[in-house]
């Protein structure tokens, strides 16, 4: 009965009105916040997915250092500290052939236990690493092949970052580049322990 009264109010209808302007309103924000956050679910969901892609790539990259160490005869690959002295002869070589220069060369003077980035745990095993810095110098389209061919040297490693920056332009036009190395040298622990 009181409904019925309230409808029969010459005022009910507008605020009947209001009052479903006010739920739609309501209705309009809900559905509006709703695809809001669909939406950023699915974006983070979409950058978790490429990350996930980006670790895949670069656990299969370990896995393909590890895989290249392990099947590296012991006679070819020094052992212990040793590794240094044939990898910074291994890479002048290839700077020269490329027209390049090794500026700089750094390494850690200790072995220290293996840890890889791409695991989650580690486990003890006869595989050591060293610490490596190194400078390149050098034309642009020339020294990114003598990087590729250091990545292919045999001497298993893993780059931990790569930094490329312009040095100055060359007579020809082309650019001289430097491009300064961080680096872990993986070698087998020496029988002697040295």
């Amino acid at each position: 009965m009181k409904l019925q009264s309230l409808l029969s109010r010459p005022s009910a209808p507008r605020h009947l009105s209001m009052a479903l302007i006010g739920v739609w309103s309501l209705i309009l924000v809900l559905g509006v916040g709703w695809t809001f956050i669909a939406v950023r679910s699915r974006s983070m969901a979409n950058e978790a997915t490429l990350a996930c892609r980006d670790l895949e790539g670069r656990i299969a990259e370990a896995e393909s250092s590890i895989s290249r160490a392990s099947r590296s005869p012991d006679a070819k690959v020094p052992k212990g500290l040793a590794i240094i002295s044939s990898f910074q002869s291994t890479v002048t070589k290839i700077a020269d052939k490329w027209g390049c220069t090794l500026n700089e060369f750094q390494a850690t003077p200790q072995l220290s236990e293996y840890l890889t980035r791409f695991a989650k745990d580690t486990r003890p095993s006869d595989w050591k690493q060293i610490e490596v810095a190194a400078t390149l110098r050098g034309p642009a389209p020339f020294l990114v092949s003598a990087l590729k061919e250091i990545a292919d040297c045999g001497l298993p490693f893993e780059f931990n970052t790569i930094d490329l920056r312009r040095f100055s332009n060359s007579q020809t036009g082309g650019g001289i580049v430097i491009c300064a190395l961080a680096l872990r040298l993986v070698t087998r622990t020496p029988e002697n322990g040295s």
